[in-house]
């Protein structure tokens, strides 16, 4: 190849390389572009801004006094919380800011302040599970009993139908299970999947609970959704419920 074609070819190749080479730094600025413009737009509840997107606005603005006051709560700060009801933050909201408390530093006498300042002793969270539910799966006998002297319901169930007793028996404390069952508390009580807290304790092979809820008048003949009975949802050699 001759010079002359040479130099022709080089240059139409570099002609070519800085062609794309802006393109391709035009696309990115335009990516750019958008992503800032997503950025920057307000928040419009049922907009089409990503998920990615909303996140990073969530990360960057500053928390409202609600969400510290949430904050407070799960440590278990009174100072905090006192703060933030001085800058505006309420308590009798449908937040579940005790069930907050029990989940977060579970301390008996935060969780006795909190109630005295007027916190809801049945408000749910998300999942409809309430801080005397939270308490039984926790296994805490302490902050069980003094929610039901305090007059906290036994009834409500969460969205897969379990009550406390259930989270009870999930929790393994026999002595939380006699506590919800001296409160009248049906021992037979079913969820969503027509599972009893004895079906539950068979089949965690948990022996003394399976004997409380016996004694109390736990009906072993009671089916769930797929016929099955607490026996043979039973574990184990030495299982109460497979004798």
């Amino acid at each position: 190849m001759i010079p002359t074609a040479r130099a022709a070819l080089a240059l139409a190749f570099g002609l070519l390389l800085s062609l794309l080479g802006s393109l391709g730094c035009d696309r990115a600025e335009k990516r750019e572009a958008e992503e800032q413009a997503l950025r920057d737009r307000p928040p419009v509840k049922g907009g089409s801004v990503t998920e990615a997107m909303a996140r990073e606005r969530v990360a960057s603005r500053l928390p409202t006094v609600e969400e510290q006051l949430m904050l407070a709560i799960r440590e278990g700060d009174r100072s905090k919380v006192e703060r933030q009801l001085s800058e505006g933050a309420r308590l009798d909201s449908d937040a579940p800011l005790l069930v907050t408390a029990v989940r977060g530093e579970g301390d008996l006498s935060f969780i006795e302040w909190l109630m005295e300042l007027g916190v809801g002793i049945d408000v749910p969270d998300a999942a409809g599970r309430t801080p005397l539910s939270w308490a039984a799966g926790q296994g805490s006998l302490e902050i069980v009993s003094h929610l039901l002297e305090r007059g906290a319901s036994v009834e409500p169930v969460d969205q897969l139908g379990r009550s406390p007793l259930h989270y009870a028996v999930f929790g393994g404390n026999d002595l939380v299970v006699e506590r919800l069952l001296d409160a009248n508390v049906s021992p037979d009580v079913q969820d969503s999947l027509g599972t009893t807290p004895l079906m539950y304790a068979c089949s965690k092979n948990l022996p003394n609970i399976v004997r409380t809820l016996r004694a109390r008048g736990a009906d072993p003949t009671i089916e769930d959704r797929l016929g099955r009975t607490a026996a043979r949802r039973a574990h184990g050699v030495d299982n109460p419920c497979a004798k």
